[in-house]
């Protein structure tokens, strides 16, 4: 399946690349992205490029850059020895801004139903 995911090609520019989303294996499961959280701080200094040299930001920004880290979605398919989880179950993650990910299942914290 395609999706598609943002991507910091370098500072200061920012786009939109289609990203191929498999089937889950041994212990992942495939979320259907509901919302991801942008943080202005956080990846605004990434986008920028604005961070020292050496700096942890310089350790941590790589361009090509996939940002995230606040992701909200349902699981829509669980792959093989995952138990815990179910399709349809609403879950947390770190994961990156894209319209679905393939995630360890260990990543996701499920969510209340409301």
């Amino acid at each position: 399946m395609e999706t598609e995911g943002v991507i910091f090609l370098r500072p200061g520019e920012v786009e939109l690349e289609t990203v191929e989303v498999g089937e889950p294996s041994e212990g992942q499961v495939r979320v259907a992205t509901e919302v991801t959280l942008i943080s202005t701080g956080t990846e605004l200094t990434a986008l920028s490029g604005e961070f020292p040299p050496g700096s942890v930001w310089s350790r941590y920004v790589q361009y090509p850059f996939r940002p995230g880290y606040s992701h909200v979605g349902v699981v829509e398919q669980v792959g093989p020895g995952v138990s815990g989880l179910s399709e349809g179950d609403r879950v947390y993650s770190g994961a990156r801004h894209a319209g679905a990910v393939l995630l360890p299942a260990s990543a996701v914290r499920r969510l209340p139903a409301a």
